[in-house]
């Protein structure tokens, strides 16, 4: 997984970010009303040049690259996924929602790195497992035993 992420993204988070939510929108356009109404009246270029979605873009990759780097640290994984429920369960994105951007996701990846199908496979059970943790992350945003991970590293 982490020979063919970096060989699709290298070091260009944002534009292949950008590449994979436009895919997305196309593919499910009601999620681009739902969540992300602020780019309703947009075309593709102007799409593309949006600083806001160019931020979250660059969030969703760099997601995914630290899920990717972390797969041999289950805390790496945790910790991310609960970030990702306490930041996106207030605005009411579900284990649903972000399931059909990890199909994009691979599918993206697919068209450009030409996977295998045991590379392919290796990325759905690696999303499956995050998305595991994200639907049983409690929705107020905190850990399993308790503790708030936004109170964990102000204090590091």
């Amino acid at each position: 997984i982490k020979l063919s992420w970096n060989r699709v993204i290298g070091d260009d988070s944002g534009g292949h970010g950008i590449n994979i939510l436009i895919n997305f929108f196309k593919t499910y356009p009601e999620v681009r009303g739902q969540y992300f109404g602020f780019l309703n009246n947009l075309n593709e270029e102007e799409l593309r040049k949006s600083p806001r979605l160019h931020s979250h873009a660059s969030g969703v990759v760099l997601g995914v690259t630290q899920i990717i780097n972390g797969l041999e640290n289950p805390l790496v994984v945790n910790e991310v996924a609960h970030k990702f429920a306490q930041s996106h369960f207030t605005r009411g994105v579900r284990e649903k929602n972000v399931r059909l951007l990890t199909t994009i996701i691979i599918q993206y990846v697919q068209s450009i790195g030409s996977l295998k199908d045991s590379t392919r496979d290796a990325y759905r059970k690696m999303f499956d497992h995050f998305l595991k943790i994200v639907e049983t992350s409690h929705p107020t945003g905190t850990h399993p035993t308790g503790t708030n991970p936004r109170t964990i590293h102000q204090s590091e």
